[in-house]
């Protein structure tokens, strides 16, 4: 709840602020082969591999949830299957490591490690502004970043980091874990939408898109 405090008053200072300096920057033109990524699923079959080869998608996101870290070995050896890929791997929180930050050291280290020569791109949790998620305020998860920084910054320094997270057009919870005092930094933002696709593919679902910045 006191978290709130924080994030109101640098929304009411970043935010009108940096609405006014984006009208001197321009969006990098993007190449079209290279934009677009796909997130795969351990809990799919095998097929998946043989549609990312057809599809020609050069860039994937891996989800590996903290709660299923018994079974790393399985996401490794999946990840292993797209060797001509560029692969994020998406560390999915939970309670029990949000409030044991020992348990977290561990299990982040570990994954650091087993990803080694696979990956070097981490995406530090996902949709922070959803307690569903896990998070509670932005405070707990810029303390929980805090080590995955650290660990970075001691034992893996090539690696890149990602975040925020924050998923839909919350910007206030973007601009209180960019403007913090606690000298992280991401070397990458990412935000999340969900965006209503209408006509084909048949079934008019929901659809998670993720953006890097």
């Amino acid at each position: 709840m006191y978290d709130y405090i924080p994030m109101l008053f640098s929304s009411s200072i970043i935010l009108p602020i940096s609405l006014l300096v984006s009208y001197f920057f321009k969006a990098k033109a993007n190449d079209s082969k290279d934009f677009f990524g796909m997130g795969v699923n351990l809990d799919k079959d095998d097929e998946q591999v043989a549609l990312i080869q057809e599809l020609n998608c050069k860039n994937l996101l891996i989800r590996v949830p903290l709660e299923d870290i018994a079974n790393i070995e399985k996401y490794v050896n999946f990840a292993k299957s797209f060797p001509k890929c560029k692969i994020l791997i998406n560390i999915l929180q939970n309670r029990e490591n949000i409030e044991n930050k020992e348990l977290l050291r561990k299990n982040l280290t570990l994954i650091f490690s087993s990803f080694k020569g696979i990956s070097n791109e981490f995406q530090i949790a996902n949709a922070i502004n959803r307690t569903k998620w896990g998070f509670f305020s932005v405070k707990e998860y810029l303390d929980f970043y805090l080590v995955a920084f650290n660990i970075r910054n001691e034992s893996f320094q090539n690696y890149v980091l990602i975040g925020p997270s924050v998923i839909d057009f919350e910007y206030h919870f973007t601009i209180r874990a960019l403007f913090n005092k606690l000298g992280i930094y991401f070397d990458k933002v990412s935000a999340l939408l969900y965006v209503d696709r209408k006509g084909a593919p048949p079934e008019n679902k929901f659809m998670e898109e993720q953006y890097f910045f």
